[in-house]
């Protein structure tokens, strides 16, 4: 059993002692000479930085019973259990002790407890005497006689008031105030500007609400050029007195009085004056970050925050100093904000910002730099970044819990910095029960961690996933046996079969005391393997073979594999006859004999290819898909968890599983491209219940890795970002496996950024089209996946078509219609994209200078809802329930026609391209996968 501290915010211990963190003595007798208490009646105890390491982290310092100071007056207060265990005031103890259990684990005279440092001991020989951190000067030789008493004391302050102000001196500072200044002396320096009188500010702080009260009031009414009186001066009549006609008072017309007319030109100087000081600090600004950065920061005015401000502050010409550290409470908003329009001081400051904070990290400095992210970029994702940089855990955690949204980000950040139960009891409301066990293994709760791990496997029971029902078994539970019943359970049942079998027998070699393993092979093959799955069980037969090359394994799977071809030749079947070259190799002439058989047959007829089809499970929504070499990965989703499917072009299926309670999926983004990354990204919006449906709270990923099977020859990891930015307009990747990003700022421009897998954030570049003032509102739910090459990303907006460089430098091509999606020809033909619009699709040929976009639209009101460029000079269009294809010489012959449709009876998610020529795959939302051969006659 292992003792942990859990922070508990309901119990509060009795002030007992103190921590002073710090490794000098000055540090330790500041602060202690605040508590005014004898230091003789306190016991001292240095605590070392590690156990096993002799420098200081800090002094605990025990106070007399009785004699303890305030709670609020300490940093970090301790109290005491059992007599000698001291631990922080809000903490306890997990798992709970009796009080004798207690006493007999504490076998020091002194115990700390401390959160980060953890257990220390001391006796009562290790107390510090606090005069043997006083060094004595040696006495001064100097005659005092003539010493003086000094000067009298003052006279104590007996009242404190403001002056009063008269109306007359009042009117007479307004009009000094107004004056007739030019605009060139209204932008004082700094110096001047703290010259001004206290009246003079008080005045100022008193009538500006009122002044730009009446401002407000009285510019809402319309302008008048009659008399005030409500009644209308109408024509003179030839003969006569004037008449009037009464009206409503709501039809009144009011002329302003002349005093008002002065308060609102006073108010428009005074906030012309305004906007000049704010211009003049904000040019001395981005001067003082070119000579002194440091001090510039403490004058830097936020650019971003995603929180709003409640209400407004009042109006200064000043920046105002603040300190450079990270601080948790001071996020959030619900304070009075003095928004300051910087204009086109933006772009440039947001530069200097960023550049001042990669400086902090490569400097070590990672609370400035969170500082820098958090407060003045508004980049919360950044800024726990480099908490967690730093090894500040609680402080990222906090971060990804409260105000990103992130929670297995803040679990994962918790656990790194050992707030075990903390991390549990987040791990446990994602109902990510393996975490929480393994916490609680590395604290030797062995009890609690078995139940999480019953909970894995009967969730993973549940959806058929018995491949990782088994390793939990094995690996979790050390329950082999019990593993490898559910992993022949999977063979039987034919769910995982080919992983299942493999694994089974990877087991059964591994146990020494389970006897040969060509016997359990044997004894597979004949009792638990139907004719239907001969071929699958070559397949594992293969692998195993390979993996544990033995003459009486080689000499069983060769027996078994003459079986099954013999069998397979009799039928007129040779699909699977080069299989024997496999578990015969020293026979070098078997290839040869193969060869020569297969070429002296009659070839028959070659029909053209049939439609091939297979289904994925009907209780699960399908929403997506992507291609990678010969396999297809393919997304489902139900109210359970969030499905992925390995599926090769036979119909080999592998079933994965994110479990998770699922409300909604608001969108994703799938991410392949094998040519620049092995791995394969997935980005998804996923709420797991309606509260946070409301306030933004979506589930994140884990990652995973799909592991090389005979059916699978490849693996494939599964990256789940959590770090990317928000307002993501999209994200790809680079020839060099990079990944880029572009998302919307606060200022309605879009910035681009590039990530190391390695090392994280590489730049970033804000994207700018010359001479062009686009504004970029928001971003969909689901990020688009942004199209790389010759050195651009293609994306889109609306009804344009953005093209970016690596540096951010931008152009927009403006279509007929919002665009829908785009697809690019392979990598190894000239670029061409193809653009899905409402107005149908039109190809674009990219040149150095422009994107060249064609004037002939086609598949126009199809619905289109996938599109895919086919090797082989084909474009597929699919709608809800049909996918046309066409040839791309048509197209640029400008024929509108497909030469070939395929129809569906559920809707079309998805249409991929697979690793023969002419073939796509077809995805549909009732999890029917078919494989069609385009032929164009």
């Amino acid at each position: 059993m292992q003792l942990a501290l859990q922070f508990n915010p309901h119990i509060k211990h009795p002030v007992a002692a103190a921590f002073i963190q710090g490794a000098t003595p000055g540090i330790w007798l500041r602060e202690i000479n605040d508590w005014g208490i004898a230091v003789e009646q306190l016991t001292c105890f240095i605590v070392p930085q590690q156990f096993d390491k002799v420098a200081a982290a800090g002094l605990l310092v025990i106070f007399p019973q009785g004699k303890a100071p305030a709670a609020n007056s300490l940093r970090y207060p301790y109290g005491v259990v059992a007599g000698k265990l001291f631990l922080p005031v809000h903490a306890d103890l997990t798992p709970v002790l009796t009080l004798p259990e207690l006493q007999e684990l504490l076998v020091w005279d002194y115990q700390l407890y401390h959160p980060s440092i953890g257990f220390v001991g001391f006796e009562t020989a290790d107390r510090l005497s606090l005069a043997d951190l006083l060094a004595w000067p040696a006495p001064l030789d100097n005659d005092w006689t003539f010493a003086h008493t000094g000067l009298p004391a003052p006279a104590p302050l007996e009242e404190v008031s403001v002056q009063r102000l008269n109306a007359a001196s009042v009117f007479e500072s307004l009009q000094e105030s107004v004056g007739h200044r030019p605009l060139t002396d209204i932008i004082p320096e700094r110096e001047k500007e703290q010259d001004r009188s206290i009246p003079s500010k008080l005045l100022g702080m008193l009538l500006r609400p009122l002044f730009l009260l009446a401002q407000n009031l009285y510019r809402s009414k319309p302008p008048v050029t009659s008399s005030s009186t409500p009644y209308r001066q109408e024509e003179r009549p030839i003969t006569g007195k004037p008449r009037k006609r009464w009206q409503w008072p709501w039809q009144w017309q009011w002329r302003r009085p002349r005093w008002v007319q002065r308060i609102e030109s006073w108010v428009e100087m005074r906030m012309e004056e305004l906007m000049a000081k704010r211009d003049s600090e904000l040019q001395r600004l981005m001067k003082l970050f070119d000579t002194d950065p440091d001090e510039a920061l403490q004058y830097a005015i936020p650019l971003g925050d995603p929180y709003m401000g409640r209400g407004e502050a009042p109006p200064s010409a000043q920046l105002d100093k603040r300190p450079t550290n990270f601080d948790l409470s001071r996020l959030g908003g619900g304070q009075p904000i003095d928004n300051w329009n910087v204009g086109n001081y933006y772009s440039d400051l947001r530069q200097k910002y960023q550049q001042a904070a990669e400086k902090e990290l490569a400097a070590g400095n990672y609370k400035k730099a969170a500082y820098i992210y958090a407060h003045l970029l508004g980049n919360y994702q950044a800024a726990a970044q480099a908490l967690e940089q730093g090894r500040y855990y609680r402080e990222a955690a906090a971060l990804y819990k409260e105000h990103i949204k992130n929670l297995p980000a803040a679990a994962a950040c918790l656990e790194k910095g050992g707030l075990y139960l903390e991390a549990i009891e987040l791990y446990d409301s994602l109902l990510q029960h393996e975490q929480a066990g393994d916490l609680y293994m590395r604290m030797e709760q062995r009890e609690q961690a078995a139940i999480r791990y019953e909970r894995c496997i009967e969730y993973a029971l549940n959806h058929q996933n018995l491949l990782d029902a088994a390793r939990i078994m094995e690996q979790k539970l050390q329950q082999p046996e019990r593993a490898k019943q559910n992993l022949m359970q999977g063979w039987q049942d034919n769910r995982q079969a080919v992983s299942c079998l493999t694994r089974y027998f990877e087991m059964t070699a591994a146990d020494k005391e389970a006897g040969p393993l060509e016997d359990h092979v044997r004894q597979v093959f004949d009792q638990e393997t139907p004719a239907s799955r001969h071929i699958d069980f070559l397949s594992v037969l293969m692998a195993v073979h390979k993996q544990y090359s033995q003459p009486e394994l080689t000499t069983t799977a060769a027996d078994i594999t003459y079986e099954v071809i013999g069998k397979q030749l009799s039928e007129d079947d040779i699909s699977n006859i080069a299989l024997l070259q496999h578990f015969i190799p020293e026979d070098r002439l078997l290839p040869v004999d193969l060869q020569r058989f297969t070429a002296n047959r009659k070839p028959l007829p070659k029909p053209r290819p049939a439609v091939t089809s297979f289904q994925l499970a009907r209780d699960t929504r399908w929403v997506g898909a992507v291609s990678y070499g010969a396999q297809l990965l393919i997304l489902g989703v139900k109210d359970t968890g969030m499905y992925l499917v390995r599926a090769n072009e036979e119909g080999k299926l592998e079933y994965h599983l994110w479990s998770m309670p699922v409300e909604k999926l608001a969108g994703f983004t799938f991410l392949s491209n094998p040519s620049f990354s092995d791995n394969v990204y997935l980005q998804a919006n996923i709420y797991s219940d309606k509260k946070g449906w409301k306030d933004g709270t979506t589930v994140g990923l884990q990652d995973k890795l799909l592991t090389q099977t005979p059916a699978f020859p490849k693996k494939i990891p599964i990256k789940c970002p959590t770090w990317l930015p928000k307002n993501l307009l999209g994200f790809g990747l680079s020839p060099d496996g990079h990944i880029f990003t572009v998302h919307v700022e606060d200022n309605h421009h879009l910035t681009l950024r590039c990530y190391s897998v390695t090392t994280g954030l590489r730049y970033v570049n804000d994207c700018r089209i010359a001479g062009d003032s686009m504004r970029f509102i928001t971003a969909p739910a689901a990020a688009q996946e942004m199209i790389c090459r010759d050195n651009y990303f293609y994306l889109y907006y609306g009804e344009y078509v953005l093209r970016v460089t690596f540096l951010g430098e931008m152009q927009a091509t403006r279509l007929k219609g919002s665009v829908i999606m785009l697809a690019d020809s392979t990598i190894d033909t000239a670029t061409t994209i193809v653009a899905a619009t409402e107005a149908g699709c039109v190809l674009l040929v990219p040149t150095q200078y422009n994107m060249n976009v064609q004037q002939h639209y086609f598949a126009a009101g199809q619905g289109i809802k996938a599109v895919c460029y086919v090797p082989g000079g084909l474009v597929v269009v699919a709608g809800p329930k049909h996918a046309a294809v066409y040839s791309m010489k048509d197209i640029h012959g400008k024929k509108d026609e497909p030469f070939m449709v395929i129809n569906t009876d559920s809707a079309i998610v998805a249409v991929r391209t697979i690793s023969k020529r002419h073939h796509c795959a077809i995805i549909e939302e009732n999890g029917r996968v078919s494989i069609h051969y385009l032929l164009h006659t």
